[in-house]
């Protein structure tokens, strides 16, 4: 990841530019190159990554924290990002319960969280076929 070129932060800014900004922006960039993701306006929604319509207002996955909305560039294929702080991560076999009744996968890795590195864990979502 260090070869990755810095990018400025779309989704927030703390002040100063400091090493935790540089990190993160950092952490953004490599997710957005490697992964061949872009933003999208998506709701943050367990539904949206399911392809569904929801009307509900809390559809949030477990662990939620810090969400954001993804599309894979090739395909469209949607994933749903939430960056919990370490210490409000899911229990495994609650997320292999709660992943098991949705229909959904998750990669878990807490090197790529670009919110407060070091502090949360990334965890995204997508459809387990995908």
């Amino acid at each position: 990841m260090d070869d990755v070129p810095v990018k400025p932060n779309r989704f927030r800014s703390i002040k100063g530019g400091t090493a935790l900004q540089r990190e993160s922006d950092k952490r953004l960039h490599a997710w957005e190159v490697n992964y061949k993701r872009k933003t999208t306006r998506g709701r943050g929604c367990v539904h949206w990554v399911l392809w569904q319509r929801c009307t509900l207002d809390q559809c949030w996955p477990l662990g939620h924290d810090h969400l954001s909305a993804w599309q894979r560039k090739a395909d469209g294929a949607r994933v749903l990002v939430s960056q919990p702080y370490a210490d409000h991560v899911p229990k495994e076999h609650e997320l292999i319960d709660y992943l098991t009744c949705t229909g959904l996968d998750v990669l878990t890795d807490a090197g790529l969280s670009w919110h407060y590195p070091g502090k949360t864990v990334l965890m995204a979502f997508t459809l387990a076929c995908e």
